[in-house]
């Protein structure tokens, strides 16, 4: 042999890399879970409740409002979230119970809420006397003015409301009645005999220059959504 040569490092010939360790046979599918028979169960429940409450609507034993349906079905899916909650089975259940948590305010709304007598127009109202006065002046998406210095409040005292809903109004009074205004804002301006009050808020305001029963009294209650109403004297 050539000077310098040395056998391979290998005693039994060439270096050969290790076989590969043969693979892992494949983990067998996780079996599929038992479907919860917690839905359905809250599901029969529910009916049996919204049944029940029909019943006794029809019966004539309690009197039903829409948005009490909705709130005894919210109530029997709580409870069956509470329930999932500890076995883990209910969440199917929070799209309905979202959907109607959602539903009961507006239901809520629709239910007490009345319609506006006088929509999308320019009114004047000026009465000659207490038969022409109505008692409640309700507007939306208008331009409104009331003007009761026609009429004669002499040893009357006279309850009035005015509802505005995205509107103007504006209430003309006789200045020598006596004059108390109840005002409940939600976003709106209200300004009475220069006094203002606005925003979100409830305020009990008395003409100060006014005040002897024997003129007659006015309690004015102001709802304002939304809107701008102005009462001054005149």
């Amino acid at each position: 042999p050539h000077a310098g040569y040395r056998p391979p490092f290998a005693p039994h010939g060439p270096f050969s890399p290790p076989a590969p360790a043969p693979a892992r046979p494949p983990k067998p599918p996780r079996p599929p879970r038992e479907r919860s028979a917690l839905p359905a169960i809250v599901f029969f429940s529910t009916l049996v409740v919204l049944g029940g409450l029909g019943s006794l609507d029809l019966t004539g034993a309690i009197a039903v409002p829409p948005a009490g349906y909705l709130a005894a079905a919210l109530a029997v899916i709580g409870a069956g979230l509470v329930v999932g909650t500890w076995l883990g089975r209910g969440r199917s259940l929070i799209a309905l119970g979202t959907a109607l948590a959602l539903a009961l305010p507006v239901a809520h709304v629709a239910e007490v809420w009345e319609r506006p007598e006088y929509v999308a127009g320019d009114f004047h109202w000026r009465p000659a006397d207490l038969a022409e006065m109505e008692d409640r002046y309700s507007v939306i998406f208008s331009s409104a003015e009331l003007d009761l210095t026609g009429v004669d409040f002499t040893d009357q005292a006279v309850d009035l409301t005015v509802e505005n809903s995205f509107s103007d109004f504006t209430v003309v009074v006789p200045g020598d009645v006596a004059v108390q205004v109840d005002v409940s804002n939600r976003f709106s301006n209200t300004t009475v005999f220069g006094q203002p009050s606005d925003g979100l808020s409830r305020d009990r305001i008395r003409d100060p220059g006014s005040g002897d029963p024997a003129d007659g009294t006015l309690r004015l209650d102001v709802q304002n959504r939304f809107g701008n109403v102005t009462v001054m004297g005149r």
